[in-house]
């Protein structure tokens, strides 16, 4: 038997991690670790996990200062012996058939990556999005990257948690690693360095993942301070690295879009907040404008208030 390793960021999540490592242990395929990484979790979690591991062999336990979910992943695949690796975040949790389906799909097909669908967790109920990527009969390393950057809504996207990553591929010399000098976007930059890899993929149509959007803040609720703006900076790693793969060209202008339309929605708020970090923010905003904008058109998802914003945004950004 082929084993998984699991690896789980905990950070003050004390109401949800029960439930993820129960979930994890009730799967029906066996043969797993879970690699529980507290990243300075102050609510309790520490002590969960602690008694989590102590009551389960298959449960190991890890503590870091804080330092981001980057590095508590590097710790956990740096740390697994399986096989396989998936990741799950600590607040969501999978299907009990979930990761048996996964290694069996990867296995028999030989392939090196597996991608599932996911529901969402919305007001305690779940919800699956139809996602035509996983109509057709066969996919190649095209179909997931313009599922991956242009198609950013659906299942087959660049999330790390729907998805079976053989451990060999992964730790190959260079290791692929999360770049820990990211806040967002880590996982995408992730997926992308992985499908660059290797050209083996397989996908199973069935929900693999429970996403709780209960526990999600969207960016209309951010606050503003340099820490949310400069966010934005991973996705712009992500649009250079799409523009360098060959047929990423299509992605890249996508991802672009959505880099440009969230810099459009910072700088409306910008304009009328008074942040001690005003300054710095705008700086950095401009900066992206100047960097990215040139020969770019404004996509039908944007709305007159985005593009009036934008244009203005393009005049400022030369001075």
């Amino acid at each position: 038997m082929n084993k998984i390793s699991v690896v789980v960021p905990v950070y003050n999540v004390r109401k949800y991690v029960e439930r993820c490592v129960d979930s994890l242990l009730k799967q029906s395929y066996s043969d797993i670790e879970v690699l529980l990484i507290d990243n300075g979790s102050t609510d309790g979690c520490s002590e969960i996990i602690d008694y989590l591991a102590c009551s389960n062999e298959r449960i190991k336990a890890y503590h870091l200062e804080e330092k981001g979910v980057s590095r508590a992943r590097n710790v956990g695949i740096n740390m697994s012996t399986g096989d396989f690796i998936a990741f799950c975040d600590s607040d969501d949790f999978l299907p009990s058939d979930a990761l048996e389906h996964m290694v069996n799909t990867l296995i028999c097909q030989k392939k090196d990556l597996c991608i599932g669908r996911y529901r969402e967790l919305i007001n305690g109920r779940e919800e699956e999005e139809i996602d035509p990527f996983f109509e057709k009969e066969c996919i190649d390393d095209q179909d997931v990257i313009n599922t991956i950057g242009v198609n950013r809504q659906w299942n087959g996207g660049g999330y790390i948690w729907n998805k079976l990553f053989r451990s060999s591929v992964i730790k190959t010399s260079p290791a692929i690693q999360f770049d820990e000098t990211m806040d967002c976007y880590e996982d995408l930059k992730f997926v992308l360095e992985y499908i660059n890899r290797t050209k083996k993929f397989a996908k199973l149509n069935e929900a693999v993942y429970v996403y709780n959007r209960d526990n999600v803040q969207s960016i209309s609720h951010v606050q503003i301070d340099y820490d949310s703006v400069s966010k934005l900076k991973g996705l712009e790693k992500v649009c250079e690295m799409l523009d360098s793969f060959p047929g990423g060209t299509i992605a890249a202008l996508s991802r672009k879009n959505q880099l440009l339309l969230m810099c459009t929605s910072f700088y409306g708020r910008l304009i009328v907040t008074r942040s001690d970090e005003r300054g710095k923010c705008m700086d950095l905003v401009k900066r992206l404008v100047r960097s990215n904008a040139h020969g770019f058109k404004p996509d039908s998802s944007w709305d007159t208030g985005h593009r009036v914003i934008f244009h203005l945004m393009k005049i400022r950004a030369m001075f």
